[in-house]
Formats: C-alpha cells, sequence, structure tokens
C-alpha cells in the first residue's frame, strides 16, 4: 500500500539569502474561478465541525480540463508539495561507495500534496491545489500534469526566489523505491502570514488534506483557517522526520501515517497489530481522534477514539511496477470517499482499492487510477471467475525470487523471498527440489502471512486468522508444524485427516496426508507432534474450515504410545488436568488461558509504561511482613545444615575429652622441641620447622574443641532459635508483596510499579487462593486516596478493552466453553464507571438486604472484612456493575494504610467485580512518621525490621497511594474459570507443588 521510504530532506541554503515575502502574481484571484462550482456559504459555520458532506459529481471516463460539475457541497482542497521527480530505474540499490549503471531515467511530476491533488481529480471529484512550485520547467511540467488531471489551480503560484523541489527516486525490478527529498519552492519563499484568498478556501472546503513536505507553520495556519470553519482537517504525517508540534495536532481531525512513521512519531514499536494500537494511543492522548495507518502489504486501519479498530486487508495487485505514489493514492481516496458520504469501512476499502491500481503504472502522478477503474476492481468477481481462479492455482507451482524493500534507512535492507508463478505442473516437481523451496520459502507477500522469525514454519495462527480464513492462499507453499489434536483415515487408508494445533491461536489447521508419505497409523494418533511440508488447497463447498493444507512431505513425527498417554481427545475435566500440569497446555481451553493471560500480562506493561511508570522488580526474598498477618513462607538454610551436621556426627562422632586431652598433651611435646632446638642454637631452618609443627598441633586442638560442641538439631541461644547463623544472619520469608519496597523507588522516581509473584502460608483450599500468586503493585508520589482510585479503575478498564481488542479468538473460545456471558462481563466493565461507596454505606446496604431476606452465610455487621459473598452481592445484585469500597475501619487493614481525621478508619479501598468480588485492593499510605509508629505498634509488630520503612518518613515525605491487583484473579475474571488454580500455569496450594 505505502512504499517503505528513506527519506532525507535538505533545507537547500543556497536560497536563503533569495527569501523574501512573496505575492503571487495575481494578487486578485478570486476563489472560485468556474461558475459551474458553487460553495455553500449560507451555512452556519459553527454547526459546521466534523461535517463529512455528500454530493454528486460527473463519473465521466476523461477528468481533464475540469469540467462543469454539479455540487451539492464543498471541494476537497489538498495543500501540500509540488516536486518533479526525477526516477532512476535499477537492479538494486548501490553498496557503500559503489556506483552502478542505471536502465532508465525520467522526470514526472510528483509531490506529495500534488500527488493527493491529482488523485482527487482523476477520481472526478472537485479538487483544489494550494501549492508552490518555482518558474521554471519542473513548475511548468507540474502545472500541465495537475491541469490534464483535472484539478483547479486558482491557488497554485510560480515562486521567482527558489527553484521546483525536486526528489530522486530511485525504483528497483520489484517497484520498490527509495527516494531523496530536495526542498524547494514547496518549503520556501511562503508568505509569513498566508493571504485571506488561500485561508478563505479552505474555510469554504469539505475536507482540507495536508501533507509534511511544506513548512510546519504554514500547515498550522491552513489547519486553524480550516477549523474555525469547521471543515474537518486530515493531516498525512510522511515527509519530514521530524516531530509534529502540538500546535499543528490540535487542528487535526485525523492523521495518518504509515507504520513507519508512527513507529517514529511515537518512539514506540510497530511490528505488530496490538503494538501499532499501542502507539496510536498516544496519539489519541495528545487530541487527535482518529488515526489511519497505511500498513503496506498488510493493509490498513482506522483508529477511532474509544471504538474497535476498522481492518482493511490490501486488495492484491496483478503487478506492482512502483509504489511512489501508493500511499498518497490511498489517504486522498479516503477523504474523497468520505467526502462522498461512504461509510469508513467502505472509506477504506476504496482507497485499497484505488492503492492496488496505482502501484501497478510508474510514475506517481501519472499512476493516480480513474473512478471507473476504481469501481470495477470493486465489483465482487463472477462465480465463473472464481473458479477459473482456482484452476489456476490448482496447477501453479511457485519458486523463490528473492526481493528488496528499502526500510526507513537505506542503510538497511529487508531480505523477503517472495513465490512466482514457474509454470510448471505439481507433480513435476521432484520432491527434493520442492524441499529446498519450501526450507527458504515465505509466503507471498500480498498473502500478508509470513514464516515464524526465529522458526522454519508458518505460525497456523497467520494462516487461519486472516480475514479470509486462509482461502486466499490456496496454491501456495507452507511448512507447518504442531500436535495432533484429532485424526482419522479415509477411504480405506489412502490417507488421513489431520487438526494440527501449534499453539498460537485455539483453532487448528486441517492437514490431509496420503498413506504414501507416512505411517498413518501413527500420524494420526492424538499428541503426535508433526513438520510437515504442503500445499495450500481450498476444501469442498460447505465445509466449516477455508482452506487445508495437502502435505508433500513429513518432515519430523514425534510418536506418542497411545496406550500411556494421558490426555485423550475427549474432553477432560479441569480438575483431571491439575495432576498433569505439565501436558495440560496442550489443551485448548488450558492453551487459550494461557494466551489471555499473556495479553493481560502484555497490557499491564503497556498501561503502566504509557502513563509513565517505571517497572521495579522487587525481592521475593524479604525480611518484613507487609500484611503484618504472620502467614509467610519462610527461607532457611538452618534445617539443611542440621540434618547435614547430624549425618556428619554419625558417620564422623565429635572427639572425647581423652581426644582433646591427648592432643594438648602433643601441643606440649612440640612446645618442648622448640625450646630445646632454641637452647641448643640450632638453625633457623630447624626452629622455624619444629615451629610449623607446633601450630598444627594448636589449630587441631582448636577444631577438636569446636567440633565436640557441636549438637545435632537446630542451633539455639537463650532457648530461641539462633538465625545469626541462618544464610541471611537474619530471619527471612518468601514475600506477600512488594510494595513495601516498591514504595522506596516511587519516593524517588515518583511513578513505578511491580510485578511478580508473591506468596502466602494460607491453608485454604478455597476456588480463590494459591500459595503462589502473581501481583501488580504500582504506587505513585504526591497522590492521595481519589487519585488511587482513578489509577485502579483506569487500568482494569484499560486491561478489559484490550482483550476486547488484541485476544478476540480465544475470548469467543472461553464464552463458547466456559463462560457465555464473559464478553459481556469485559465490555460492561471497560464501557461503565464505576460505583464508589464508603465502607459504612456498603455495610448499611447489606444490613438492608438482610432486612429484606437475603441470607448471607457470614454476619453482616460494622468493623467485619467484607467477605466474598458479600462484594458479589454489591457488583453483581445491588449495583450490577464494578463497585469501589473506601474507607475501611483501621482494625481489619494493614499498618501503612492513611489514618483517616476520625481514627476509626483508614484510607483504603477495594475494587469489586462480578465473579471474583475484590480484584484490587489499595490506600492512600500513611507518610507521617509518628502515627505510622503507633500503628505498627498498635498491631504489635517490631519496628526493627522497618526501620528502613520509615527512614521513607523521616527523610522527605511524600504523600503516596498504590495498589495491589491479584493478576490471578484478573484472569479468572477475564475468563470465566471456576477455580484459581486453573488460571496460573503452575498452580501451587496445600498438598501440591509439582514441577
Amino acid at each position: 500500500m505505502s512504499a517503505m521510504r528513506a527519506v532525507a530532506f535538505s533545507p537547500s541554503n543556497q536560497w536563503y539569502d533569495k527569501i523574501q515575502t512573496h505575492f503571487s502574481n495575481n494578487p486578485n484571484r478570486a476563489i472560485n474561478t468556474n461558475p459551474h462550482l458553487q460553495f455553500n456559504n449560507t451555512q452556519n459555520q459553527s454547526n459546521r465541525r466534523n461535517l463529512f458532506p455528500c454530493f454528486s459529481t460527473d463519473a465521466s471516463e476523461t477528468p481533464n480540463p475540469p469540467t462543469p460539475l454539479t455540487i451539492t457541497s464543498s471541494p476537497l482542497v489538498v495543500v501540500g508539495s509540488a516536486n518533479a521527480d526525477i526516477y532512476v530505474e535499477i537492479d538494486r540499490l548501490p553498496k557503500e561507495g559503489e556506483t552502478i549503471s542505471a536502465k532508465n531515467g525520467q522526470t514526472l511530476a510528483g509531490g506529495k500534496g500534488a500527488n493527493q491533488a491529482a488523485c482527487g481529480g482523476k477520481l472526478s471529484y472537485p479538487t483544489y491545489f494550494v501549492g508552490q512550485v518555482g518558474e521554471d520547467a519542473h513548475g511548468k511540467l507540474i502545472t500541465e500534469a495537475l491541469q490534464s488531471g483535472g484539478v483547479h489551480l486558482d491557488h497554485l503560484s510560480a515562486v521567482s526566489a527558489a527553484p521546483t523541489g525536486h526528489a530522486v527516486v530511485m525504483l528497483q525490478s520489484d517497484g520498490q523505491n527509495s527516494i531523496i527529498i530536495v526542498g524547494g519552492a514547496n518549503m520556501h519563499c511562503w508568505p509569513e502570514k498566508l493571504s485571506d484568498e488561500d485561508l478563505e478556501v479552505v474555510r469554504n472546503a469539505g475536507i482540507v488534506l495536508l501533507q509534511r513536505e511544506i513548512p510546519e507553520s504554514v500547515n498550522t495556519q491552513f489547519a486553524k483557517a480550516a477549523k474555525s470553519a469547521g471543515v474537518p482537517v486530515i493531516l498525512d504525517a510522511g515527509g519530514m522526520d521530524g516531530p509534529i508540534t502540538q500546535e499543528l495536532l490540535n487542528f487535526v481531525d485525523i492523521l495518518s501515517p504509515n507504520e513507519t512513521e508512527l513507529g517514529r512519531l511515537t518512539g514506540m514499536p510497530t511490528e505488530s497489530f496490538g503494538q501499532i494500537s499501542h502507539a496510536v494511543v498516544k496519539f489519541h492522548k495528545m487530541g487527535v481522534k482518529q488515526v489511519l495507518v497505511k500498513l503496506g502489504s498488510k493493509g490498513s486501519a482506522l483508529f477511532v477514539e474509544g471504538e474497535e479498530p476498522i481492518k482493511q486487508s490490501v486488495i492484491s495487485a496483478a503487478k506492482v511496477l512502483d509504489t511512489t505514489g501508493a500511499g498518497d493514492t490511498f489517504t486522498a481516496s479516503f477523504a474523497v470517499a468520505l467526502l462522498e458520504g461512504k461509510s469508513k469501512r467502505e472509506c477504506l476499502r476504496f482507497a485499497a482499492a484505488a492503492a492496488s491500481l496505482c502501484v501497478q503504472v510508474k510514475g506517481a502522478i501519472p499512476s493516480m487510477p480513474e473512478r471507473k477503474t476504481v469501481l470495477n476492481l470493486l465489483q465482487p468477481k463472477t462465480a465463473k471467475q472464481r473458479s477459473l481462479q482456482m484452476a489456476h492455482f490448482e496447477v501453479t507451482p511457485t519458486s523463490p525470487e528473492l526481493v528488496i524493500f528499502v526500510s526507513a534507512s537505506l542503510a538497511h535492507l529487508l531480505f523477503e523471498f517472495r513465490l512466482f508463478a514457474l509454470g510448471y505442473k505439481l507433480q513435476h516437481l521432484m520432491a527434493d527440489d520442492l524441499t529446498a523451496q519450501l526450507a527458504t520459502a515465505t509466503l507471498d507477500n500480498n498473502a500478508s502471512v509470513q514464516r515464524a522469525q526465529f522458526s522454519d514454519r508458518v505460525p497456523i495462527k497467520s494462516i487461519i486468522l486472516r480475514p479470509d480464513g486462509g482461502s486466499g492462499l490456496a496454491g501456495k507453499l507452507a511448512r507447518v508444524g504442531g500436535w495432533v489434536k484429532t485424526g482419522r483415515k479415509a477411504d480405506k487408508d489412502a490417507f488421513a485427516f489431520l487438526e494440527l494445533n501449534d499453539g498460537s491461536c485455539s483453532g487448528n489447521l486441517q492437514v490431509i496426508v496420503e498413506a504414501d508419505k507416512g505411517d498413518l497409523g501413527q500420524l494420526v494418533l492424538t499428541g503426535t507432534s508433526l513438520v510437515v511440508d504442503g500445499v495450500f488447497k481450498l476444501p469442498p463447498d460447505g465445509k466449516r474450515q477455508k482452506v487445508e493444507l495437502r502435505v508433500e512431505k513429513v518432515i519430523h513425527v514425534g510418536l506418542v504410545d497411545p496406550s500411556k498417554y494421558p490426555l485423550p481427545k475427549t474432553r477432560l475435566p479441569l480438575e483431571f488436568l491439575r495432576d498433569y500440569v505439565h501436558l495440560r497446555s496442550r489443551t485448548n481451553t488450558i492453551s487459550a488461558v494461557l494466551r489471555i493471560r499473556h495479553a493481560l500480562a502484555y497490557a499491564t506493561h503497556t498501561f503502566f509504561h504509557d502513563h509513565g511508570f517505571r517497572y521495579v522488580q522487587t525481592p521475593i526474598i524479604t525480611t518484613s511482613d507487609c500484611e503484618g498477618a504472620g502467614e509467610m513462607f519462610q527461607v532457611t538454610t538452618l534445617i539443611n545444615e542440621a540434618e547435614k551436621l547430624e549425618k556428619d556426627l554419625i558417620e564422623n562422632p565429635p572427639p572425647s575429652e581423652a581426644d582433646i586431652e591427648a592432643a594438648e598433651l602433643i601441643v606440649k611435646e612440640r612446645g618442648s622441641d622448640v625450646a630445646q632446638l632454641k637452647s641448643a642454637k640450632a638453625s633457623k631452618q630447624e626452629i622455624g620447622a619444629a615451629v610449623v609443627e607446633l601450630q598444627k598441633a594448636k589449630d587441631n586442638v582448636v577444631k577438636l574443641k569446636e567440633r565436640s560442641k557441636l549438637q545435632p538439631g537446630i542451633p539455639r541461644k537463650d532457648g530461641k532459635i539462633d538465625y545469626t547463623q541462618d544464610f541471611f544472619g537474619r530471619q527471612a520469608f518468601l514475600t506477600v508483596s512488594g510494595q513495601l519496597q516498591v514504595e522506596s523507588y516511587a519516593c524517588s522516581l515518583s511513578t513505578v510499579y511491580t510485578f511478580g509473584p508473591t506468596f502466602r502460608a494460607e491453608n485454604s483450599h478455597t476456588s480463590r487462593h494459591l500459595a503462589e500468586f502473581w501481583m501488580v503493585e504500582p504506587e505513585i508520589a504526591f497522590a492521595e486516596l481519589e487519585d488511587d482510585m482513578n489509577c485502579a479503575e483506569a487500568y482494569v478498564k484499560y486491561l478489559c478493552q484490550s482483550l476486547l481488542d488484541n485476544c478476540r479468538e480465544d475470548m469467543e473460545f472461553m464464552a463458547d466453553k466456559i463462560d457465555k456471558s464473559c464478553i459481556d462481563r469485559l465490555t460492561m466493565v471497560a464501557k461503565t464507571p464505576f460505583v464508589r461507596i464508603t465502607y459504612t454505606e456498603a455495610v448499611e446496604l447489606l444490613t438492608e438486604a438482610v432486612k429484606n431476606g437475603k441470607k448471607f452465610e457470614n454476619h453482616v455487621e460494622w468493623g467485619i472484612d467484607l467477605a466474598s459473598e458479600h462484594e458479589r452481592y454489591l457488583t453483581e445484585v445491588r449495583f450490577q456493575k464494578p463497585v469501589i469500597v473506601y474507607n475501611y475501619p483501621k482494625g481489619i487493614k494493614a499498618f501503612y494504610m492513611r489514618l483517616n481525621d476520625d481514627s476509626k478508619t483508614v484510607a483504603a479501598m477495594d475494587v469489586l467485580v462480578p465473579k471474583v468480588g475484590e480484584l484490587i485492593g489499595g490506600s492512600q499510605r500513611e507518610e507521617r512518621y509518628d502515627v505510622i509508629v503507633s500503628r505498627i505498634k498498635e498491631m504489635g509488630l517490631p519496628l526493627e525490621p522497618y526501620e528502613w520503612y520509615l527512614d521513607l518518613r523521616r527523610y522527605g515525605t511524600v504523600k503516596h497511594s498504590g495498589f495491589g491487583l491479584g493478576f490471578d484473579r484478573m484472569v479468572l475474571f477475564a475468563t470465566g474459570i471456576d477455580n484459581i488454580k486453573d488460571a496460573n500455569p503452575f498452580p501451587r496450594y496445600p498438598g501440591r507443588a509439582d514441577l
């Protein structure tokens, strides 16, 4: 769709001295020189904001010159660059320091602004162009090209102070290009204050289309004028490398970058659709409500804030000669379609068709398609045409041909193998040749499917989750791998049908294997792993699947003994699968849960990153009890050391008193030897050797005495365990929360979060508790309880919307197999404001419910810790939406929560959601030193382990708040799974710690 371009801008400093205030040679230009073109100036301008009017045009095949038109509303006005494109046709890009010859060279009219204006004209839509060219041959070339394209040029100026801008287009044989732009009149000689005539034409437009190959200040003036009149503004992000000013963005209704430009402008990765979606959010936050992203061979997508993205796949071109004008064609034709009143989805399709036609002709302006050809392309194919196309795929093999795409830097080349027809019949290919092709080949670029980056296969997800279900891949070669879900032999064992799954999605790829390709008896067994090469085929009409793979060669088989394999193809209870935690991920349910869990983890990091939080890895081993409940796993080496000592004392008993006396006697003897040698005035060498023996004897006595004191068991001192002899020299535990530690970073970096495993030695077998569980814990400095609640609500909403946007297939599987309401629940939470009530109000509502006949197992009174049944009543029955309960009694909350002025409650809050009850617990932290010391003592905790924590209050204390989200509970809430043990990949709970 949009060529990958390497763009360099030259300001052409040699023209600066010539720049002077420019006035048009025709200062009295009329805004409308065509008597048949009538602007509707009588409407209330204040009511025109975001109005995309409809009108009728003459759809004649001959758009040049401008013809009388019947207009019921305003035209497309394009403000932008007009450059001469100097085309150089080459086989490949030159290497550093290399000179190569071009096959051909020519100069054609171009420039982003002129391209887009020409596109509007060619589509028989009334189009005005506002721009500048030089008084030179290039300027004349562009003017003539635009006139012949049906563009109104009343506002195209010829300036003498600068030449027409130009671009060197290095066009390769595959249609891809590299472009170097040299700024000219498009970048210079614009008046500091634009003329009223030029501003008036944009005020009377239907849509104003801008690009970045003219000065930003000029764009800003035009955009501001358009916005003041309620005229929608589309800004094409191509043309400049620098950031877009916030001032300009304030007037932009639709921003249109390609994926490379989006990544450059946001500083975020844009390799996947999810990454692109997150990058778009950055522009939404800057006030741009709609972002139209051109994705090249992957199509396009329109992101409207608050709505699901609208995707459009690429419409394949019969041939690709030149992609130079594809992006400009797409943006302009999208604008035309909007003006004609088409839906957003129809606009994307119309623009995709126009861009598909554009790449089949060389040159930017010459490649702009006419309306009739676009409409013809959009006409559905007849049944006969479809059958002919299928027949072609049946007999056409493919072979690799190297294609080079130029990335955002000329120094980096992306190599990709594209498959083109050779013309041989498929059965004439030798098996070895076919295997060699498959080992290196990627599917056709137009098919939008590529090999996995780090393994030699095509992921099944990229096949069956295409918009066409994979049918567009018919006739193409691929290598796939996975595990057999089900298999059956057919036609008297002549071939077998296999359902193959590689874990990339919940769906399976149907694979057909003939008997001569392998032992079908082994291949059909559930659990068998396979890697196969094959050709995609269209299945017979009426089949559920859209594509199947006909195997040409079996590359690998991982056998299964069906008598021992514990996971047959029948549906198994989740409780049963917990006994096979190492294999249960091969089941549809657990693999879907894992993919949803991954999506939630990715969304978590993305949410906090986008909001300026820093990720802090807090320790798993701690010496502080965050909750003060004492239900912690202890970390010690004392037991291991005691067992080793006991074994050692059995094998090597400690020395007796006699052993020690004998050793002391040897010391006396060695001392006597030394004394005698000195008396005899022996040599230094002799005396030295005797002293060494004496020291050895003394060391031996010390060791014997120390060993004689050793006692089996754990060391004690004053009747208590002596932790000074433990590994850390003090008592240590597995953490129940990283909150205390992450607070230390919040008090220097302001906004931080931690995300990791936590532990609690609670002997609970409920469906909501694990001994090892994951927590997401953000901490925000300079924030009070209300800020904390706002962040928690936004985070939960983001998680829910992220699953709806990026994990739809797995969510639909969960809705079908596990919980029919899970998608509706996510949608409700994502779109609904959370209710906020105090703890006291919550107790009053529960008490009222009891009076009205509601029965709870747990008694309701002020001061209790709300049970799950209470929480679920509030969120599922009373309000039927998420509820935040705040200001809890201090007696049921931790010491670090800020004491309220009533001295009875603390500034704590819990976020309650349907199905699970409490999802988040948080609070404003106690920043007052004297108050928190009092609270620690009040709860009977020792001060010494918390001295470091108190330092945060001693030195530069600050108000701060935070919360913790139980990540496993979030998975439980999202998927509808009933037991949290099935929401965690490797659940740990009383009596079980497998693997």
